[in-house]
């Protein structure tokens, strides 16, 4: 029989908590402005194409997506913070690129349209769209927000008082399933 101290079961309930209500590793958090309202936002970056995941570019994964002036803020906040880009190939000038159109028409030379921050000019964002954007087939760096659940954050204390209250309705149940199948000193004997 495996038995566990009251304090170490805490202590492991204190530790999963905490892991819940940290940032994901490699991720950047930054505070964005949503219609007047300041919302904050773990942003990481992946190395992928268009074409092989386009479900990562929409707005679930992507809160700029569709809107350029946030594109561009989102770019500003994060400048160098995730590290380099890769657009153009072979350059260290540019930051991950923030996706947020895609014109399907390649008549007008269309692709994907992204923002990225010029790490040589503080505060200049470059907008590469129509002719200027990029090809959805290439692979690049973007930046993107792993779930929107990261916005609204539960204070630490929360998971852990929760957890808590868990382990003590486990103990006071396991208490009483034990007293429920203990014999009783009249039960053995047949009268």
């Amino acid at each position: 029989m495996i038995r566990f101290s009251a304090a170490a079961c805490l202590a492991t309930c204190l530790g999963v908590s905490l892991i819940g209500a940290s940032t994901p590793a490699g991720a950047v958090s930054i505070t964005v402005p949503i219609q007047g309202v300041s919302t904050n936002f773990d942003v990481l970056i992946t190395e992928r194409s268009y074409a092989s995941d386009p479900s990562l570019f929409s707005i679930a994964t992507m809160p700029w997506w569709e809107d350029y002036s946030l594109a561009s803020s989102f770019a500003e906040q994060v400048y160098d913070q995730l590290g380099l880009g890769s657009f153009p190939p072979n350059t260290t000038d540019y930051g991950p690129l923030f996706a947020y159109a895609l014109d399907p028409a390649p008549s007008t030379g269309g692709g994907l349209a992204a923002v990225v921050a010029d790490l040589s000019a503080p505060g200049f964002i470059y907008e590469l769209s129509g002719p200027d954007s990029l090809d959805p087939a290439l692979i690049y760096r973007y930046a993107y927000v792993p779930s929107q659940s990261a916005t609204t954050g539960v204070p630490a204390p929360i998971p852990a008082l929760g957890l808590a209250m868990a382990w003590s309705w486990s103990r006071n149940n396991r208490r009483r399933c034990r007293l429920s199948t203990q014999k009783r000193p009249d039960q053995g004997q047949k009268g």
